[in-house]
């Protein structure tokens, strides 16, 4: 506070200031919980991508030993 009570006041004058150290903090904060949401998102993508490939070759490795069993049977 920057005026005691009943102390003068004209129109413009500041009479209360409110410090933003703690909102700063709480948004850094929340800023940083973004960041590491985005990043575990990102993760989870590669992750999901890599899982896909892992299929294909599966599905490929699949396709070579059916042949293969094919071709022994023939």
């Amino acid at each position: 506070m920057n005026v005691s009570d009943f102390a003068s006041v004209k129109a413009g004058d500041v009479i209360l200031q409110i410090d933003p150290s703690d909102y700063v903090a709480k948004r850094e904060q929340a800023k940083a919980a973004l960041e590491a949401a985005l990043a575990q998102l990102k993760n989870l993508a590669n992750q999901e991508q890599l899982q896909r490939a892992a299929i294909t070759q599966a599905n490929a490795q699949l396709a070579v030993t059916q042949a293969n069993a094919d071709l022994a049977q023939t």
